[in-house]
């Protein structure tokens, strides 16, 4: 005899018999989103030699001419996520047809809650730069150099007074018209070397030509800095929460202002030069239930029909990101199952039901 195919019958109907007749209770969710905003600080950083730049033929980037701060929203990023109504909650019986759907979804409170997440969208504003964070390369033969003069000394020879020549060298500062050409100098060499490798009129061999070529053309771009100047990007991520409440057919968020200068400015009114940032719901028509609203019974049971809407991101007051449709379960109506209903598949996200078969064998899907 298999006692443990005994065992796990005995199990099974003890579970069962306490679940039978047994209140729960089941919760529809609300929505509301999840926001990140990258605010990236750029820090420009003028070269010694900017003033020098056009005496450099060759330049690819664009020349810093002083240094400045500057920031700007480089990411969006917004997901949509679901909890608990506590204003929807309602009872439910173990023996109704869609307690095993609501189980399933996580939907019952007695059972424990799960999170449901939904879709979600990230923007990038502006396209990742190469920007270096080294200082800047300090040029090998510096701000001094060295000149030598002629110095006459009057010298008693023999009673007779000459003049007596001597060579003296002196170290001067060089002036920044005079380091930037030596500087032009150099780079023009790295880059005659780099053609000879590339020509194959240095004779190199075929191992030591990457590194040999990767580290003239390091060599030129620390040298090409002092011309061009360098910049460095901070980013700081700002997290941001926004439920949606009472929406009507349009309804904006705000979520915060940005200074070009000075960065974050959480003050709601427009003022001069800072940039205004809001989340804006504009409510659209969605496919509906062909399901006819009945009287609440003991043991009715009650689903949402959500409202969908198109979701913008507002930059002083003008559309300047789509971020799609997303549904708020809130601002839809709550609904009882007609009594014709067998079956039911709901949406955890929303409460919505995805399909719905009746005793006529009909099964309606959304």
């Amino acid at each position: 005899m298999n006692f443990k195919h005994i065992i796990s019958i005995g199990l099974f109907f003890s579970i069962s018999l306490q679940v039978i007749g047994q209140t729960y209770h089941y919760y529809l969710p609300y929505n509301w989103f999840k926001i990140e905003a990258k605010i990236t600080k750029q820090v420009s950083v003028a070269g010694p030699y900017a003033d020098h730049a056009d005496l450099l033929s060759g330049i690819k980037q664009p020349v810093i001419e002083e240094n400045s701060t500057h920031y700007y929203l480089s990411n969006f990023h917004i997901e949509i996520q679901s909890g608990v109504d506590t204003n929807c909650i309602f009872p439910i019986q173990a023996t109704h047809f869609a307690f095993s759907n609501l189980a399933n979804k996580g939907l019952l409170l007695d059972m424990g809650v799960e999170k449901n997440y939904g879709y979600q969208q990230e923007f990038n504003f502006e396209p990742d730069n190469e920007l270096s964070s080294n200082p800047f390369y300090m040029y090998v033969q510096g701000e001094l150099e060295t000149r030598y003069d002629t110095v006459y000394e009057d010298k008693w020879v023999d009673s007779v007074l000459v003049k007596e020549a001597r060579i003296v060298s002196r170290l001067v500062v060089k002036t920044d018209y005079e380091q930037a050409q030596d500087a032009i100098d150099e780079i023009e060499d790295i880059r005659s070397d780099y053609y000879d490798i590339i020509s194959g009129v240095a004779d190199i061999g075929q191992a030591d030509i990457k590194v040999m070529l990767d580290e003239l053309k390091k060599k030129e771009d620390d040298l090409t800095i002092l011309f061009t100047g360098y910049s460095q990007n901070e980013e700081t991520t700002y997290n941001y929460t926004v439920v949606p409440e009472n929406v009507g057919d349009t309804q904006t968020f705000f979520l915060f202002d940005l200074s070009p200068e000075y960065g974050i400015d959480f003050d709601e009114e427009i003022e001069q030069d800072v940039i205004h940032y809001e989340l804006q719901f504009c409510k659209m028509q969605e496919k509906q239930l062909p399901v006819i609203n009945i009287k609440a019974s003991k043991n009715a049971f009650y689903y949402r029909h959500a409202e969908y809407y198109r979701c913008w991101l507002l930059e002083n007051g003008e559309r300047k990101a789509y971020f799609g449709i997303y549904p708020i379960a809130q601002a839809g109506t709550i609904k009882i199952l007609s009594k014709a209903a067998t079956a039911v598949e709901i949406n955890p996200f929303t409460g919505e039901l995805k399909s719905i078969t009746t005793k006529f064998d009909k099964k309606w899907e959304k």
